[in-house]
């Protein structure tokens, strides 16, 4: 083998090790280069979280994210910017239990402004809708799960690990169009036929 074929070939597969350019679990840049610096581990433990209004599409889980510090104020990024304040920890199906393959990717975002930081106090809530993008069965060519159980986590500005919230979301059936048919009115379709 050639030492030149050598050197790029090392460092694909170093890149394909870390799980680069998309699949990543480490720390996320900000388009300015600044990175993340969440110094305290919040072991789950310092807020409430809900999801609520959760529709699932096949592709995309979406729905309304409600967080509520505990104890102390957190400060957070209103934007709730996927994989970087939200990080999906697991998906398994709701029939078996067993784990699902999902999507992990990595945002680049703008840099954060100050007026993006909001200083969230016990007992106040602060909502936004999100998305997160979990499959891609035309990439994948994988099917996507009907029904799905995920573990969402969410991370504040200077705390990772804020809380966890459970959500289970199912793929609606998809409901027969009618072709513009208008629903028969019994009273008048007797009408009609006895003319």
């Amino acid at each position: 083998m050639s030492p030149l074929l050598f050197v790029p070939t090392f460092f694909l597969i170093l890149a394909g090790c870390k799980g680069l350019p998309f699949f990543s679990h480490g720390s996320t840049r900000t388009s300015g280069g600044e990175e993340s610096h969440r110094t305290v581990d919040g072991a789950f433990a310092h807020a409430h979280l809900e999801f609520q209004e959760a529709s699932y599409d096949g592709e995309n889980l979406w729905g309304r994210l409600l967080i509520s510090p505990i104890e102390v104020e957190l400060r957070i990024d209103k934007r709730l910017i996927e994989s970087i304040d939200l990080t999906v920890d697991s998906v398994v199906s709701c029939e078996t239990g067993e784990a699902i393959p999902y999507l992990i990717l990595d945002a680049s975002a703008p840099s954060r402004r100050d007026e993006d930081i909001l200083t969230l106090k016990p007992g106040f809530w602060y909502g936004k809708q999100v998305r997160l993008f979990l499959f891609a069965e035309h990439a994948t060519h994988q099917p996507s799960p009907r029904c799905f159980e995920a573990v969402v986590a969410y991370h504040a500005v200077d705390v990772k690990n804020v809380a966890r919230v459970r959500i289970r979301a199912e793929r609606a059936v998809p409901t027969a169009l009618d072709a513009g048919v208008p629903h028969a009115d019994p009273d008048r379709t007797r009408t009609i036929e006895a003319e």
